[in-house]
């Protein structure tokens, strides 16, 4: 119950500030799919993919998946 008020409290306030730069980074890593990058594994860049490609590039959409895995979803 904390977790899903928690979750709900982060979507709320996704969008009140801009991009980050991080965030700006890693959508353009994600047009640009590689192994790897020196600064980060190859699953940011595909996350970001996948989440441009089924949500779009909102600030809503880009911070949901971190929103998501960022949850303790029990007790």
């Amino acid at each position: 119950m904390i977790g899903a008020a928690m979750l709900l409290l982060h979507l709320l306030t996704a969008s009140r500030y801009g991009y980050f730069g991080d965030e700006l980074y890693f959508m353009d890593c994600g047009k640009h799919l590689d192994w790897g990058y020196v600064d980060q594994p190859p699953l940011i860049a595909v996350v970001a993919w996948l989440v441009q490609h089924t949500l779009g590039t909102s600030l809503l959409a880009m911070r949901t998946p971190s929103a998501l895995a960022g949850r303790r979803w029990c007790c």
